[in-house]
């Protein structure tokens, strides 16, 4: 879960450079030592050891929904916010379907579909988070707003 995690250690220190604080500082709105602070971010310690009100005040911290804070953290994984793989499998699909098909997308780079029904899940929801940046709306649906949303509704994929 280390590799996961660091996305939540890049996110404190994104906003720890945007608030000036220092890491003695952010590890006091943590509810962390600094000590234990400094192990979280440095990856030797993991962030799914730390109890559910420590990652309440991490995502108070990082001002995000708590359910991002466990995504990001490693605990909870991009299959789980859906309610099968399958489930996640077809959706990320009929976005790809939708990739293919936009003209704004020609000449790019899109992987042929035999390639793409071998990307992981992981790799397909790259994939298509970076389509919704591109075109920035939600495709999918999330139990909190992707950046690409910026607070628009989340437009459903054709199934």
């Amino acid at each position: 879960m280390l590799a996961e995690s660091a996305h939540l250690r890049e996110a404190i220190q994104a906003r720890m450079e945007e608030l000036g604080l220092a890491a003695d500082d952010a590890a006091r709105e943590i509810g962390v030592s600094p000590q234990h602070f400094y192990l979280l971010l440095n990856g030797t310690r993991k962030w799914t050891t730390m109890g559910d009100e420590k990652l309440k005040l991490t995502a108070k911290f990082l001002d995000v929904p708590l359910a991002k804070v466990y995504h990001m953290a490693g605990i909870l994984e991009t299959a789980d916010f859906f309610v099968s793989e399958v489930d996640v499998g077809s959706r990320l699909d009929a976005v790809f379907k939708s990739m293919t098909a936009d003209p704004a997308l020609k000449g790019l780079l899109l992987p042929p579909r035999k390639v793409w029904e071998g990307f992981s899940l992981e790799a397909k929801h790259l994939a298509v988070t970076l389509y919704e940046l591109l075109l920035q709306r939600d495709l999918l649906e999330r139990p909190y707003p992707s950046q690409a949303a910026a607070g628009r509704p989340v437009a459903k994929a054709a199934k």
